[in-house]
């Protein structure tokens, strides 16, 4: 599935999207704009942009950029649990951001991610994992 984005001419994003609160975690988007095998673009301030996505229900959420091309993840396709670059065709495993396939060697950083009050939620200050460890 390709990636969605908020309406750009719209200036104002949805209630609740890209807000950093005081304990540092980063109140991303509405689990409902982001349904099942979908992929959705944030860009949080003070942090890269991010790609949330809903695998079966489970929401995971990475940086956007693919670590070889440059692109954003979101303008490709989601394939199951892999997000697949729209540039070379690089896959990343999305749980854990690995890549799959040549040209991408170097793995995606991936952040610890919740859903708290119908909100996605990331902890930028503990990823899960980071893309500079592979």
């Amino acid at each position: 599935m390709r990636g969605a984005a908020f309406d750009p001419v719209d200036p104002e994003p949805p209630p609740g999207t890209a807000t950093l609160c005081p304990d540092r975690r980063v109140v991303l988007c509405p689990v409902d704009t982001v349904p099942v095998g979908r992929m959705v673009r944030v860009e949080p301030p003070g942090l890269e942009p991010l790609a949330v996505y809903n695998i079966d229900g489970t929401v995971h959420v990475t940086a956007d950029t693919c670590t070889h091309a440059l692109a954003s993840l979101t303008d490709g396709e989601l394939e199951g649990d892999v997000v697949v670059c729209p540039v070379h065709w690089a896959g990343f495993h999305v749980p854990t951001g690995l890549p799959q396939c040549f040209p991408a060697t170097r793995a995606l950083t991936v952040y610890r991610a919740a859903v708290e009050s119908g909100d996605v939620v990331v902890y930028p200050d503990s990823p899960a994992h980071s893309g500079e460890d592979s």
